[in-house]
């Protein structure tokens, strides 16, 4: 958490501070005095996009703020423009991008693995620009200097991954790229009746028909390395075919891919220094 400079105080209130949180996708929390508010409230907009509805007020050891979530990582260098209100009333507004948020992480007094978490998220909002061909004339780790990593994943990400055996229903494995990352698995040639059993780490996640594909549940930035095993059944449930898989196996496959390895790395690496900071 840090403060930023009042260009938003009022009388009435003030939008003073913002951080960054990471679970299953990119949120900035906006940090406000509300103690001379009745009803406060806050939206966002997003560059050019309309405001979303009001956002309630939550309260932790910082003070009282708002949550601004599923920011898409290809959109860390667009403006972020938060308005308090107390009930219909505008109090102030304040305008951030992530971008901003990350660099007074970077130019302020935190601990190296701090910093080079804020690097490698700018690095992977880069790559994810690059990638979607989306605001690239404004990267997102265009000041970024002296604490990202750009380290590839090595093979031990790959051991234990892979097909049970060759029987064909499971038909691929991709990850999905958004403001959340999943696992997507295809099915084909599936009998009838056929049970579909995952797993993240060993424990279940989901038991029940299978159908034509399967998306996880949303990872955290923390569990890239999370273990899934994907597991076809017939009608009686004997074991027909497995998959097991992981994010970071992806960026290990993909890593010297001409379109998606710069990607890839930023992926690993981001998640890789979350691990750290969590």
């Amino acid at each position: 958490y840090y403060t930023t400079t009042l260009e938003s105080n009022t009388p009435a209130g003030s939008i003073d501070g913002a951080n960054i949180e990471v679970g299953t996708d990119l949120a900035a929390n906006f940090y406000a005095d509300v103690t001379k508010l009745t009803d406060p409230k806050m939206t966002f907009a997003l560059g050019t996009e309309e405001a979303g509805d009001p956002v309630g007020v939550a309260t932790d050891a910082n003070g009282s703020y708002f949550a601004f979530e599923g920011i898409p990582p290809h959109y860390m260098t667009e403006t972020i423009t938060a308005t308090l209100y107390d009930g219909d009333k505008v109090v102030t507004t304040l305008t951030k991008t992530i971008k901003d948020i990350a660099m007074a992480y970077l130019n302020g007094d935190y601990a190296d693995k701090v910093k080079t978490f804020a690097a490698n998220m700018l690095n992977y909002g880069a790559a994810s620009q690059n990638y979607m061909n989306k605001n690239t004339d404004k990267l997102a780790n265009s000041d970024v200097d002296g604490y990202g990593t750009t380290n590839a994943p090595d093979a031990s990400v790959a051991e234990g991954i892979g097909l049970s055996n060759n029987a064909g229903y499971i038909k691929s494995a991709n990850v999905w790229f958004d403001n959340k990352n999943n696992i997507i698995v295809k099915f084909q040639n599936l009998p009838e009746n056929a049970k579909l059993i995952v797993k993240k780490d060993g424990v279940q996640e989901f038991s029940g028909l299978a159908s034509e594909s399967y998306k996880t549940n949303d990872l955290l930035a923390t569990e890239l390395d999370a273990i899934y095993t994907f597991t076809i059944q017939d009608a009686e449930g004997e074991e027909l075919q497995s998959l097991t898989y992981s994010v970071n196996y992806y960026t290990y496959a993909k890593r010297n891919s001409a379109s998606m390895g710069a990607l890839a790395i930023a992926l690993y690496n981001y998640g890789a220094s979350a691990e750290l900071v969590k």
